[in-house]
Order: C-alpha cells, then sequence, then structure tokens
C-alpha cells in the first residue's frame, strides 16, 4: 500500500473523493479512484447525483466543485491519461523531472498565450518514457530549461512549445503569432529553440532550414536578422526595438 492509499484509507467514501479532486485540481481517473476504494457503482451514482461529471471516454472525471476553469479539463485529462494509474504526486515526485510535459499550442495557451482552444495536443517526453494515450507525442530528450510548472502541470517554455509546433507542421499563422508574442515578452530563448529544431531535422525533410533561419522566417514581418554579436534584433509591431539574446552563430538576412 503506497502513502497515498494509506492516507485516504481513514476517509468516508466521499472524504476519498473530494480529497482525490483536491489533490489533482478536480480532474482524476477510475483508476486513481479505485486505487482508494471507489468503485465504478460510486462514481455512476456521483454522476447522477450531479457531484462530479464525465469529461473523457477513458473514464476521466471532474469535480463540479472544482475551482479550475473548466478549460482545463482537457489539459488535465490528458495529462492523466498517459498514466491514468498514477496519482500525480507520485508521477511528479518520482522523477527528477517529469517525463511527460504539456507543449504545442496547449502549452502556450496555459501559459496565456492568444486563449484559443488548440485543435491538437502535443506532449514530449524523454525516449525511455512509454504512452498509451491516443494522442500526438513529440519524443525528444528534456532539458530542465524547457519546462515550468503551470497550474499544477509541467508546461513545455514557450521557446519549446514553439520548436515542438514547427517540428509537427502546426498552423504556420499560430506559430508566427506565438512567435511574436513570445518575443515581444523577453521570453524565448532562440538558443535552445534553434537546438531542438534542428536535432529533429534529420527525420523531418520538411524542416530544410537551420533554427535560426526558422525563427526569421517566422518572425519577418520587421526587419529581423541575427547579428555577429548573436544578438537578434527586430521591429515589432507597434515600432519597438526587441533584442533577443542567444549563442547561435550569425546568418545574413538576404
Amino acid at each position: 500500500m503506497s502513502v497515498f492509499e494509506w492516507i485516504y484509507e481513514a476517509e468516508s467514501l466521499d472524504g476519498r473523493l473530494t480529497r482525490l479532486a483536491a489533490s489533482t485540481h478536480g480532474i482524476f481517473t477510475s483508476e486513481q479512484a479505485g486505487r482508494v476504494g471507489l468503485t465504478p457503482e460510486y462514481l455512476r451514482r456521483k454522476v447522477t447525483d450531479q457531484v462530479v461529471e464525465v469529461v473523457d471516454e477513458r473514464s476521466i472525471y471532474r469535480h463540479l466543485a472544482s475551482e479550475a476553469p473548466w478549460y482545463e479539463s482537457f489539459y488535465r485529462a490528458e495529462w492523466a491519461s498517459i498514466h491514468p494509474a498514477q496519482f500525480a504526486d507520485e508521477r511528479t515526485r518520482s522523477y527528477r523531472q517529469p517525463r511527460d510535459v504539456i507543449t504545442g499550442q496547449w502549452a502556450l495557451s496555459m501559459q496565456g498565450f492568444f486563449p484559443f482552444y488548440p485543435r491538437g495536443l502535443f506532449l514530449f517526453s524523454e525516449p525511455t518514457s512509454t504512452s498509451s494515450a491516443c494522442i500526438d507525442v513529440v519524443v525528444h530528450p528534456i532539458q530542465p530549461e524547457d519546462w515550468t510548472w503551470t497550474a499544477g502541470l509541467p508546461v513545455a517554455r514557450p521557446a519549446t512549445a514553439i520548436a515542438d509546433m514547427v517540428l509537427a507542421q502546426d498552423d504556420e499563422d499560430a506559430i508566427r503569432d506565438n512567435l511574436q508574442e513570445a518575443v515581444r515578452q523577453g521570453d524565448f530563448d532562440l538558443r535552445r529553440f534553434s537546438e531542438i529544431v534542428e536535432a529533429s531535422a534529420f527525420r523531418n525533410p520538411a524542416i530544410a532550414e537551420s533554427g535560426a533561419e526558422t525563427f526569421g522566417r517566422l518572425f519577418g514581418t520587421g526587419n529581423t536578422w541575427i547579428t555577429r554579436d548573436d544578438v537578434v534584433t527586430s521591429t515589432a509591431f507597434d515600432g519597438r526595438d526587441i533584442t533577443v539574446t542567444s549563442t547561435y552563430p550569425s546568418i545574413e538576412r538576404p
């Protein structure tokens, strides 16, 4: 019996449900519920009583008393589906760094970039990680600077999330909008963006550019270039000059 199951043993069934939901920002799986003694029949009664609702056909539930925004249910349900029997604390404590990190448009949306409902979800993970969920997975090594905690979930930082959108050949307008917003906010690591794009380019013939060239093409609505001092300087939509430091070798703008 894990420490998590031991804590729940002294609770009533309703108390276990409340504690479980509180530990997962309101989203939990039937497998997690089963580990703390909540049967499928009990969960069905709670759905009928309008205490919880089913948010995913993979038996993922949302506690209706949750304070988390409703749209976050999709992020949390997808993340939970990767390892549905594990508690969130087990996943985050057992890894020196999480193996399954939300990235792409979902990660950017969670961090306040253009609040929309993305068309797809991407997770990236270490090559040793496995997944049975029916979602898109981008597999590449995770560096400590690649992710951060957002609303209790491991989420890719903007440069990594945008690089994964490039690799997935996501909507280019969405990539461009998010890239320009990240640079305006001063939250874009060009070095890491270039590393991710170039490390995966040999597997994807559609990506023929260097990481710096990709950046310049996507950002290039103003006078964009990478100088000999390894600094990206660009003119934003509002006329402000933006500078992004980088260790990437220089290229000349045509």
